[in-house]
């Protein structure tokens, strides 16, 4: 039997897929709060943006950019660990995908905003899923372990689409 890598090791490929989404994240979501508009804004007459509109791209930015480059840069990294289908201790492939799952969450709120609510049950079904299949052996720790993680990933998107709403909501 091959031996179990720790759930806690990182190899070069992982680290530098994070270091790939952090840096993407940081650019991208910039990109995103510059070029979006409040909601309705195509349909009436082109009015200077408020001054509320300009410090609120800033202040969404400053505040949410650390945490969800976090969020994402470890979610990357059970991304490519699911996708490699390594022999973690604890954890399947489905656990890994469901753990790599704010990926599509937070990209979603972001470029989708509230179609992007659609999103929220999907790591939690995965999750789900993944406790199912693991059936009382070891990998049920990893299954628990992504529930919680989706959990505070849905969480901490539902006050990150809140404060998108109050800057761009109609």
């Amino acid at each position: 039997m091959e031996a179990q890598r720790s759930p806690f090791s990182i190899n070069k490929v992982e680290l530098l897929v994070a270091i790939g989404i952090v840096i993407a994240i940081g650019f991208g979501l910039r990109v995103a709060l510059w070029n979006s508009y409040p909601v309705g804004y195509d349909f009436i007459l082109r009015l200077p943006l408020s001054d509320f509109i300009k410090t609120g791209r800033e202040e969404i930015f400053r505040i949410w950019v650390l945490p969800i480059s976090i969020i994402l840069a470890l979610s990357s990294i059970f991304l490519v660990r699911g996708m490699t289908n390594q022999n973690i201790q604890y954890f399947s492939r489905l656990s890994h995908f469901a753990l790599a799952s704010p990926l599509i969450l937070f990209s979603s709120i972001t470029f989708l905003y509230f179609i992007g609510l659609c999103c929220f049950p999907f790591g939690l079904t995965l999750s789900f899923l993944s406790l199912v299949e693991s059936n009382g052996s070891q990998k049920r720790r990893g299954s628990l372990f992504a529930i919680l993680w989706n959990i505070v990933c849905v969480t901490i998107a539902w006050y990150y689409f809140e404060h998108l709403d109050y800057i761009f909501g109609d």
